[in-house]
């Protein structure tokens, strides 16, 4: 019997490369748009372009809700070491992703030349790929005078210390795999010792290109060497791409069944045209024309840079085509959809994504020479009168430093749907409802001019009646950022924003907000206020919850006595709730509040010479089980952490998830979080009835997780007969976290468990009631941990909650299903 050949283990979170037919990694064709049509018409997995290490360390992650895109985005310095801020300078995207469309079948190609930058960079992209290559063939002078690329083939050392360094700490942590792409040697001798030395790091896949470090692509590839590198690789476990001449899916199978190799890539062909991935039996290559369609629309769903579009035109038009020189001729999408004939269909959103790249038609006069002095110099005041008082300015020789919020400030609306730099000062009104829109006249000062640019915002921009009247009522200040992003992205929107305490009544409510108003409102985004009579607001026709839950509205008419749509902010706190349900854990399980009361007494401790525990017991969480109970999108982030602890966990629902589509997650998602395809659980629960639970929580369970929404079914959803449960046939107690809501655990139940210690320990970010009164026993309990209802407040629930916020409105525009609508049947 044949032995099977070896196989290196494939990460939990990477991908095989295995018969795989991919896009090449190729600079400004590489692109997004380029990718997703690549997916679409048929391969595989998709390289990025190489993204140089340097260029990504220092880049911030935006989450862009408009087009779907992951964007890592850089404030250019344009050489400075301190750069001072200005109003011509620009955030620029350094790289752009579709964490939906492209998923886990992207890689991100690195270009490098050290260790320590090189783990620096694939760190922050990681958590959003399926891998990380290494570009050791790029024989392109960018590259390799930077000791990158193909100039890493003169180093193997140092090529293989790079590839160590990112397989232990970035594939590793992250559970992705790491590979690497070079050229040919000279000989097959030097080619063959290479490859072994790269083999040999850890690696999972690797790619050979089929030409040496100084043939360019009119030479015709060498494939002499191929069959030796495939074995090379077989011999190792390491998975074989093929590249160099190959013009199609079927012909990269054949070659790569020829050679010997697991797969191939597709560079120039599919620059041209993308189909080539289509199999010739589902019709294969596609007409340019089609192609085309299909790429200019794709490239304006992500708003795609307009001179990477244009460019990548110019290799899909054939050179003698009419079309080709009026293309050529276009500034924008308008005009480039004009000149290819795509009005009907393409119209209306080409005008929208010029207006948001600011191109075309809609492109901003450029400032004199005096008018960007006057504006930089009003920017530096501002920043330093009003932005130093929120203790987060820092000073430079330079200047000012940008705080975060700053330079969120200065992003151009091609990358995150800003203003432009330095417009508007943190003084602005934020309850501003009708601004009329600046025009200067032709006498007017380039001082003034300047100043009304940094004070300017309005709520009604781009004219015409307004469509929607927009309320939000929330406990915290809307960021500045966020605020223009709203009215550049609804420019006929009116947008009132109330910030209200967490104690507001409606007594109060009633004075902060007029009668008027409430008649107004369309759109109320809010947590906890609501107008006090449903014929308040006769023309509400949504209401959003910057909660999770919605029991705070389901006694009120809104929900009782209408069927205005109500959606919560499910899937914002997934981060944060589960990174405190794995801190309560472990401070319960390594005994932390004894070692935090030694070192407050100055004591440095011995084993057991408290009493308390002895040291030597404390139980790491490999092997144990998690029990998630109300597998959400918190849920899913807890199973996700646990897991990567080395448990396993075990997920109970309310209705059956015995579909590989009923347990994916349609909720939103934060990026690079959860578990959006249900993968995680060993086994799946389910039913509300108390049989079905209690079969769930005699699963062996060592950690029960309650994150199930607050209704009359789920109201003392624990209790005394259920801690048992946990506990039956002599079973270790179980520890218990409730991050849901206080009622669904019967909290007399719990104190009585955890005194005969039925139950182990519990952590309560949520009680019956809140407060929790000062009496309770429940304080002063050592194997309790008692927060005020924070875990999942953060630096990110802002942001969060209005990402999903305009995800929501952006989908009510297009006549889509909204995000995380509470049915009403179901109470959540």
């Amino acid at each position: 019997m044949t032995a099977a050949p070896k196989k290196v283990p494939i990460p939990r979170n990477g991908v095989d490369y295995r018969g795989k037919v991919a896009l090449a990694p190729m600079v400004r064709s590489g692109e997004c748009p380029s990718r997703l049509l690549a997916l679409k018409y048929g391969a595989d997995l998709v390289w990025g372009p190489e993204t140089i290490d340097k260029a990504v360390i220092g880049t911030t992650r935006h989450v862009n809700a408009t087009t779907g895109t992951v964007d890592f985005t850089r404030f250019s310095s344009n050489g400075a070491k301190n750069p001072s801020v200005n109003a011509d300078q620009r955030e620029s995207v350094i790289y752009r992703l579709h964490p939906e469309r492209e998923g886990k079948r992207l890689i991100y190609q690195i270009g490098t030349s050290n260790p320590e930058t090189a783990v620096q960079a694939a760190k922050l992209i990681a958590p959003d790929v399926a891998g990380i290559d290494v570009n050791a063939g790029c024989p392109k002078p960018f590259s390799t005078s930077g000791g990158m690329g193909a100039a890493l083939l003169k180093t193997p050392e140092l090529l293989c210390s790079i590839l160590r360094a990112l397989v232990t700490e970035v594939g590793e942590p992250n559970e992705i795999g790491i590979s690497v792409k070079i050229r040919i040697l000279e000989t097959a001798d030097e080619t063959e010792a290479l490859v072994r030395s790269l083999c040999a790091t850890g690696i999972t896949g690797f790619t050979v290109h089929c030409r040496t470090t100084p043939m360019r692509p009119r030479e015709r590839a060498i494939r002499d060497q191929l069959k030796m590198v495939a074995n090379v690789c077989r011999e190792s476990g390491v998975a074989c791409l093929m590249n160099g001449d190959v013009t199609s899916r079927d012909e990269a199978l054949e070659l790569a069944s020829e050679f010997g190799c697991d797969g191939a890539m597709i560079a120039t062909a599919a620059e041209t045209n993308p189909s080539v991935f289509r199999p010739d039996s589902d019709g294969g290559k596609a007409p340019w024309e089609e192609v085309v369609q299909e790429y200019v629309k794709t490239a304006m769903q992500v708003e795609n840079r307009w001179g990477n579009t244009k460019f990548l035109l110019g290799q899909m038009i054939p050179g003698k085509d009419p079309i080709y020189k009026a293309m050529t001729h276009t500034k924008s999408y308008t005009a480039v959809i004009k000149a290819l004939g795509y009005e009907v269909e393409m119209l209306d959103l080409a005008r929208k994504v010029d207006k948001a790249l600011e191109i075309g038609d809609y492109e901003k006069p450029k400032l004199t020479k005096s008018e960007r002095k006057a504006a930089n110099k009003g920017a530096k005041a501002l920043g330093e009168q009003e932005r130093a008082a929120q203790n987060g300015v820092q000073r430079t020789a330079a200047g000012v430093k940008r705080t975060a919020e700053m330079a969120g400030l200065d992003m151009p609306p091609d990358i995150a749907r800003e203003s432009g730099p330095a417009s508007v000062p943190e003084r602005t009104s934020a309850l501003a409802t009708a601004h009329q829109c600046h025009h200067f006249a032709p006498n007017t000062s380039s001082s003034q001019r300047a100043l009304a640019t940094l004070e300017h915002i309005t709520a009604t921009m781009g004219g015409g009646p307004a469509k929607e009247h927009v309320l939000c009522i929330l406990p915290y200040p809307i960021p500045t950022a966020i605020k223009i992003e709203l009215h550049k992205r609804f420019p006929n929107f009116v947008i009132t924003y109330k910030q209200v305490s967490f104690t507001a009544d409606a007594e109060a409510l009633r004075k902060e907000i007029s009668t008027a108003t409430w008649h107004d409102v369309t759109i109320l985004y809010t947590l906890f206020s609501f107008p006090e009579k449903l014929s308040d607001a006769p023309n509400l026709r949504l209401v959003q919850l910057a909660s999770a839950g919605s029991n705070q509205i389901q006694k009120h008419p809104i929900f009782t006595s209408s069927d205005i749509t109500i959606t919560t902010s499910s899937g914002i706190h997934g981060p944060q709730i589960a990174e405190w349900c794995v801190m309560t854990a472990l401070i319960q399980s390594h005994r932390y509040n004894t070692l935090h009361d030694l070192q407050k007494e100055h004591r440095w401790g011995k084993p057991a010479e408290k009493g308390e525990y002895d040291y030597h017991s404390v139980r790491d969480m490999v092997g144990r089980r998690l029990g998630v109970l109300g597998y959400g999108s918190i849920g899913r982030q807890v199973g996700r952490m646990a897991k990567a602890m080395g448990m396993d966990v075990v997920a109970f629902t309310a209705t059956p998830k015995d579909t590989p589509e009923k347990k994916k997650d349609s909720g939103f998602i934060v990026p690079g979080t959860g578990d959006a395809d249900g993968e995680i659980p060993s086994a799946w629960y389910s039913g509300l009835d108390k049989e079905s639970l209690h079969h769930f929580l005699k699963q062996d369970i060592d950690w029960l997780v309650v994150s199930v929404p607050l209704t009359e079914q789920t109201k003392h959803f624990l209790s005394t007969a259920e801690f048992k449960a946990l506990s039956q046939d002599g079973k270790e107690p179980a520890f218990i976290q409730n991050i849901a809501r206080g009622p669904i655990i019967d909290q007399p139940a719990l104190i009585e468990a955890l005194k005969d210690g039925t139950i182990a320990a519990a952590a309560l970010d949520v009680t019956d009631p809140e407060p929790l009164p000062k009496d309770s026993e429940l304080w002063d309990m050592p194997n309790v941990t008692i927060t005020p209802h924070v875990s999942g407040v953060g630096s990110s629930y802002t942001e969060r909650s209005f990402e999903l916020f305009k995800t929501n409105l952006e989908r009510r525009e297009k006549g889509e299903s909204l995000l995380n609508v509470v049915r009403r049947d179901r109470g959540y």
